[in-house]
């Protein structure tokens, strides 16, 4: 299998997860370029990290079903000391912590929060909120337009993003990006 085919597959396989199993406002970043991934022993759990002076940084949790989080942590947290690193979860959120809350092994700290809704009360929280309308009226100014991508088009653009980050390529590309 060539370079391209493996990269495209573990990609394909960590987004599959990530949709199946997704839950924290960090888990879609494992499936960026430059992000390394671990695949639990059954399959149904990947962590995206990189590592760094001996540490595995994670992105956000593992992702995985709830019921299986505390295992997939362990088993990687496990699979990194085999290795000689230790693990550090950045922006792993609440359920992470609850797993984690007793534990003498593990330090928490609070870096900031983030608002939730539910979205269900979308108009309602509009209506409420003043700086919300402020900012959907900022950007309705700006035209600024979503739309949900297909999947074709983000693989073409990670793809891209790829080639720039890698070696003889990186000059060029960054004078076409910025």
């Amino acid at each position: 299998m060539s370079v391209a085919a493996t990269l495209q597959a573990d990609f394909e396989r960590a987004r599959s997860l990530v949709m199946r199993y997704g839950w924290n406002t960090t888990c879609f970043q494992i499936v960026n370029p430059g992000i390394e991934h671990w695949y639990g022993s059954g399959g149904n759990s990947v962590v995206g990290y990189n590592s760094s002076g001996g540490v595995r940084v994670v992105v956000g949790a593992p992702v995985c079903s709830h019921q299986d989080l505390a295992g997939a942590a362990d088993e990687f947290e496990r699979d990194a000391a085999r290795g000689g690193e230790n693990v550090c979860y950045f922006g792993a959120e609440a359920r992470l912590e609850e797993v984690y809350k007793n534990s003498t092994d593990h330090a928490h700290v609070l870096l900031g929060a983030q608002p939730v809704w539910d979205p269900g009360d979308w108009a309602g929280l509009v209506s409420r909120n003043a700086s919300i309308r402020a900012q959907l009226n900022r950007a309705r100014n700006k035209k600024v337009i979503i739309s949900e991508w297909p999947v074709e088009k983000a693989r073409n653009i990670l793809n891209y993003i790829s080639v720039c980050t890698s070696g003889s390529n990186r000059k060029a590309c960054r004078r076409c990006i910025s």
